[in-house]
């Protein structure tokens, strides 16, 4: 009896997981306006942590695109965007940031990036359920960070934008899963 239970359990946590990607596509529009230029979803899909998903994410782009070096190499704007699904503390977020960066750099590349890297730190705060994130490449400027509607900077540079896409879509993601459903992969 209780091996059944315990299939049931696997055979139900491994369907739900397999579902991650769909989840998403009732949270997020098809479409969205960033600077003059209209982005298409090029994928969406959540983080998930033990038996829950702590943020839904969705990468929005000019076109889409399945590879990270494509997706680096289109011109114009980028979004990528967080609803929170559950509380995750600063320290917890800021973790995350830091070694999404660190995974997916060289030495030499974080050096580069530790001025600005730096100061995203300390822009990032404890996040609630319901709470959003986006990060906003704008072509000429570097990424916009907006936390619930309120934009926090402004950090130059199109690496640093590439370095925290990385972290989703990387070589060393946060999650695969949630990289096969920002590129718009089937899982």
């Amino acid at each position: 009896m209780l091996l059944r239970v315990l299939l049931l359990f696997v055979v139900s946590f491994s369907a739900a997981a397999g579902e991650n990607c769909r989840l998403d596509e009732l949270h997020w529009p098809a479409e969205v306006e960033l600077a003059g230029e209209t982005l298409e979803l090029n994928g969406a899909g959540s983080r998930r942590h033990l038996f829950w998903d702590v943020y839904a994410a969705a990468l929005y782009l000019p076109a889409p695109r399945q590879e990270l070096q494509r997706v680096l190499g289109l011109p114009g704007p980028k979004r990528l965007a967080l609803h929170f699904l559950h509380a995750v503390s600063a320290d917890k977020l800021r973790e995350g940031w830091r070694d999404g960066f660190r995974d997916n750099h060289s030495v030499s590349e974080l050096a580069n990036l530790s001025a600005r890297l730096e100061r995203s730190y300390q822009l990032l705060r404890g996040m609630a359920d319901g709470d959003r994130i986006l990060l906003d490449y704008l072509p000429g400027q570097g990424t916009r960070l907006t936390i619930n509607g309120e934009e926090k900077a402004v950090i130059a540079g199109a690496d640093f934008y590439a370095g925290i896409l990385r972290i989703w879509i990387g070589s060393a993601p946060a999650q695969d899963r949630l990289r096969e459903c920002l590129l718009g992969r089937s899982v």
